[in-house]
């Protein structure tokens, strides 16, 4: 579990609509979380100073961590001034931090993050794993986490959250949802001579699909952790997304390739796609 959370804020409410799923993680792993902000020379102060409604931004980092420590949750603040997606970046490397949550700003997605482009900044920049969430107009109540949704690709680098997810869903309390799409058929036989093409192809992909899923969940269940499988034919962004989308409290964990940046993804671009689209947090984990 994570032990040093580095929460990035920019003073709008939109950009705390990520806060309860910290404290979940914190709680979880008894971290400490420092609450940062970075002022941006290039903003207009004006921007600034009505985003924070007058207050100076210390005042508005004391509150939060009040609020986290009233939570239970050990936290500390601090304000710097720079390039904010340089600043966070190097300010958890500085301080070995093992996880970076940031807001995305609800509107559509990466394209308008509360940061600007910093937050894309920040996952093409960092190794470490993120948590991001576009949050909407109003935090729902019963935004704690009930449910991993972990999308799974067959390859060992997509399965390596899997350790991770077990250990989340012991210490709080969650299901697992295991997902894998299957391409249709013009997806998965694009370009080859029809002739050659044989139907029973399709049955065959979607019982492969299924038997994998269920070898995964059987693992995770001979050691105590309630999980559902579902294999499913068609996009593999929008699928993922929408299998999210039906259950309350949903967490996407998804794995990365290794190396660094949204650019590596296991699953390509789909990754990157859910991340743009999705109304549920997102976690993403380097192997």
């Amino acid at each position: 579990m994570f032990k040093k959370i580095l929460l990035a804020l920019d003073g709008s409410d939109l950009s705390e609509g990520i806060i309860p799923f910290v404290e979940d993680l914190a709680k979880a792993g008894r971290a400490q979380v420092t609450v940062l902000y970075v002022s941006n020379p290039e903003e207009n102060p004006a921007v600034a100073k009505a985003r924070f409604k007058g207050a100076l931004p210390s005042a508005y980092l004391n509150g939060i961590v009040g609020n986290l420590k009233d939570a239970g949750i050990a936290a500390d603040s601090l304000e710097l001034s720079g390039k904010p997606a340089d600043e966070i970046v190097n300010l958890a490397k500085k301080k070995k931090c093992d996880l970076i949550a940031m807001s995305t700003h609800g509107r559509s997605g990466i394209g308008r993050l509360v940061y600007g482009s910093t937050t894309d900044k920040v996952i093409h920049a960092t190794g470490l794993p993120m948590l991001l969430n576009k949050p909407q107009a109003k935090r729902a109540a019963n935004g704690a986490l009930r449910v991993a949704v972990v999308p799974l690709d067959g390859s060992e680098l997509g399965e390596s959250v899997l350790a991770t997810v077990e250990e989340f869903a012991s210490r709080l309390a969650l299901s697992v949802a295991l997902i894998r799409v299957v391409p249709t058929a013009s997806m998965a036989f694009a370009g080859v001579d029809p002739q050659s093409y044989d139907p029973r192809m399709n049955e065959y992909m979607m019982d492969s699909a299924t038997e994998y899923l269920k070898e995964r969940a059987a693992a995770l269940k001979s050691r105590g952790v309630k999980v559902v499988t579902k294999a499913v034919r068609g996009d593999a962004a929008n699928s993922i997304l929408d299998y999210a989308a039906e259950m309350p409290g949903s967490l996407i964990v998804m794995s990365t390739h290794g190396r660094s940046g949204v650019g590596r993804f296991v699953l390509g671009s789909v990754a990157d796609r859910v991340l743009r689209a999705s109304s549920r947090p997102v976690l993403i984990l380097r192997p």
